[in-house]
């Protein structure tokens, strides 16, 4: 992992993961892993990816995977979550 906390030093210790959220199904969520440039940008910047969150991807060739909503115990512990959506998902959530 790269590591950036000199410049971002808020950073330091905190662990996040890219999520896309649809508003209009909240039963899917969908985790991409730091393979993908979107996870990856957030190592960038020193933000470590969980390794519990790799347990959830059995094929490891892939670069995202599928939550449901009942396994969103899975991100309780994450200190970041960064997610993109429509302009409806900011309110939904």
């Amino acid at each position: 992992m790269r590591k950036r906390h000199r410049k971002y030093p808020q950073l330091e210790g905190k662990d996040g993961a890219f999520f896309r959220i649809d508003a209009t199904d909240l039963s899917t969520y969908y985790l991409y892993y730091p393979v993908d440039p979107r996870a990856d940008y957030l190592t960038d910047l020193g933000i470590a990816f969980p390794e519990e969150l790799n347990a959830l991807q059995p094929d490891k060739s892939r670069f995202s995977a599928t939550l449901s909503a009942e396994n969103i115990d899975a991100l309780y512990d994450l200190d970041i979550i960064v997610a993109y959506g429509d302009a409806s998902l900011l309110p939904t959530l």
